[in-house]
């Protein structure tokens, strides 16, 4: 209903206003006639609108992140987050854990067809997804073993086991999240530059995309709790004194052992949030090294900032009600530091 709301909104503002002008422009890029560089109907408007509904609807904060880079950069940029929400919506569809390996199998080959071209014996899928991505990898020359990265990061969440460590959920963060960074970056011309610039703006992408890993982590959890799943690391489950099965069934239990398992619970996410903020605090120190385009691209850290702060005024509870709606001045926020040139 609020993304509803939100997407309302944003029609409703004239084209000259701030986010509106930007939403104007995507809407007008992807109703337009097909880009002439890519004669293929299966590169046509059709495919863009794809992308970017599938995006406004499963990642709403990449939705406005996207709208706010520069023109040039985002029909791409709506291709690898549409790809990076099919890939990340394969654990919900699937109960068994070989069921899901094929579905990301196919993501798999259809990145090697693209790469291989017309003589490699390999025909690239019709999919709306696959056609986006083909034509962006076409246009600014993707990293293939990014994008592989990234399908074999959501292969370790199959299995459903918890992290051992912090080290490790970085680690998922890095691959997950980091490389979908690098290839925003790769779209604003800056991701396969050499020198300080592009190393600055590398770091800062990954730094972003670790926090962004574990922001999700605690974002998902009441999600995973309700399927039986709890994947926080469990050095921290151990060393608090608390099960996964008593998350699962902390909603079950007596007032008194609730608040209990809720107390070591809270220490727990306070430990991965603190880490989390860390990640952002060294991301925003390489700020005043990037251009202002670099800058656009590391706009989802002003979520992840947002959530980590509705999550301190909740006590580290994340169940908390509040955190389960989404923030409704998160466009103008956005806009905010996009003006500001900050993140």
């Amino acid at each position: 209903m609020q993304a509803a709301a939100h997407h309302g909104l944003l029609a409703r503002l004239p084209p000259g206003c701030c986010l509106g002008r930007h939403y104007h422009f995507i809407h007008t890029t992807t109703s337009a006639s097909s880009d002439k560089s890519f004669p293929d109907s299966n590169h046509s408007p059709r495919t863009a609108s794809y992308c970017l509904d599938l995006v406004k609807r499963r990642d709403y904060e990449g939705y406005l992140c996207t709208l706010l880079l520069p023109p040039a950069a985002r029909r791409e940029a709506f291709a690898l987050r549409a790809f990076n929400v099919e890939l990340s919506s394969v654990r919900d569809a699937v109960r068994e854990t070989t069921l899901g390996r094929m579905r990301l199998q196919f993501w798999s080959d259809a990145l090697d067809a693209m790469y291989e071209g017309d003589g490699g014996g390999k025909k690239v899928p019709d999919h709306p997804a696959v056609s986006e991505l083909h034509r962006s990898v076409r246009r600014r020359g993707l990293s293939q073993k990014l994008l592989h990265r990234l399908v074999d990061s959501r292969k370790t969440s199959l299995s459903d086991r918890p992290f051992d460590d912090l080290d490790q959920a970085d680690e998922y963060g890095h691959d997950a999240f980091s490389s979908l960074n690098y290839l925003i970056l790769e779209c604003l011309g800056g991701g396969n530059e050499e020198g300080k610039a592009a190393g600055h703006a590398r770091h800062a992408a990954n730094q972003l995309g670790m926090a962004q890993g574990l922001v999700t982590l605690l974002r998902a959890s009441p999600h995973n709790a309700a399927r039986r799943r709890v994947l926080l690391p469990s050095r921290l489950m151990m060393e608090q004194g608390i099960t996964s099965e008593e998350v699962v069934r902390l909603a079950a239990r007596s007032k008194r052992d609730r608040e209990e398992v809720a107390e070591k619970l809270a220490l727990v996410v306070e430990a991965t949030a603190a880490r989390a903020q860390e990640h952002l605090d060294n991301c925003r120190f390489r700020k005043k090294y990037l251009s202002r385009e670099q800058r656009l691209a590391l706009l989802p850290a002003v979520a992840a900032d947002g959530f980590l702060h509705l999550l301190h005024k909740a006590e580290c509870n994340v169940f908390h009600p509040s955190l389960q709606s989404k923030n409704s001045w998160l466009p103008l926020s956005l806009y905010y530091h996009k003006w500001k040139r900050s993140y």
